[in-house]
């Protein structure tokens, strides 16, 4: 029984070795990007709701917030819708557009659609048919389905 007791110790702690070599490895970034990505995920689920709860705004914009201010571009746009759509918030299309700027810069096609509705219809801002182009030509080019077609209507028009 002593043997057995000794071989198990020697595995765990073999194990427990491993693993915490494989914890420092992966370095505070993984953590925090773990940690930004959960943050967006409350964000997300109180935004919609799920299966089990009802949509929480106020909940919503509280990840949602936290998760922006590390640049995380998916909560940078659900952000941005909140103010579009005034949920919890005023609707603001000025702090709709600049948070979808943000997410924009960083490749997020669907801040890029938006970017290119609000410049389309002049939301909390003068239309700009180049700048509306130019997000287009941008979502577009970032796979956005509606962006693709639009930008295939554009050109048959012309």
């Amino acid at each position: 029984m002593n043997r057995l007791f000794k071989v198990i110790f020697i595995i765990a702690t073999l194990v427990l070795v491993g693993c915490t070599k494989q914890i420092i490895k992966s370095g505070v970034n993984d953590n925090a990007e773990s940690e930004i990505n959960l943050m967006h995920s409350y964000c997300y689920k109180n935004l919609y709701g799920n299966l089990v709860t009802n949509a929480n705004y106020s909940i919503a914009y509280k990840w949602c917030a936290m998760s922006a201010e590390h640049g995380y571009p998916k909560s940078l746009t659900l952000l941005a819708e909140m103010y579009y759509l005034g949920l919890y918030v005023e609707q603001n299309y000025q702090h709709a557009h600049d948070y979808y700027l943000m997410a924009a810069d960083k490749n997020n096609a669907h801040a890029q659609w938006m970017l290119y509705d609000i410049y389309s219809n002049g939301l909390g801002r003068e239309a700009s048919e180049s700048e509306a182009k130019e997000w287009l030509f941008k979502a577009a080019s970032s796979g956005h389905e509606r962006a693709i077609k639009q930008a295939a209507l554009n050109e048959q028009q012309q």
